[in-house]
């Protein structure tokens, strides 16, 4: 027997910072140069930011029961737990990313 409300995911936690500098051209002319950092917790340290996740055998879409057949005399399913790996590390979601950007106002 599962426990009630056992099959949930741990909280998430993920911070992203921004660094940006605007340089001056000739004719009012501007140039925007940024740096965006996602999950910056996992770029200080490989243990911090990591996504944990209930994963199923189809991907995310986690069936906890699976219908095996049809029981005639009491008209109802017959179902089997499917077990699954829960807080698992989601290693995609866990990475830090980096973005780079330019914007140029005239």
């Amino acid at each position: 027997m599962i426990e009630r409300d056992s099959c949930r995911d741990p909280w998430q936690n993920e911070t992203t910072a921004r660094l940006s500098k605007l340089v001056r051209l000739a004719d009012r002319r501007t140039v925007e140069l940024s740096v965006d950092l996602f999950n910056l917790l996992n770029f200080v340290d490989g243990d911090w930011g990591l996504v944990r996740q209930t994963i199923g055998d189809v991907g995310n879409a986690v069936p906890l029961l699976l219908l095996v057949g049809y029981d005639t005399p009491n008209s109802r399913g017959v179902y089997r737990f499917v077990p699954v790996a829960r807080r698992q590390i989601d290693v995609d979601a866990s990475r830090w990313r980096l973005q780079l950007g330019a914007t140029v106002s005239y």
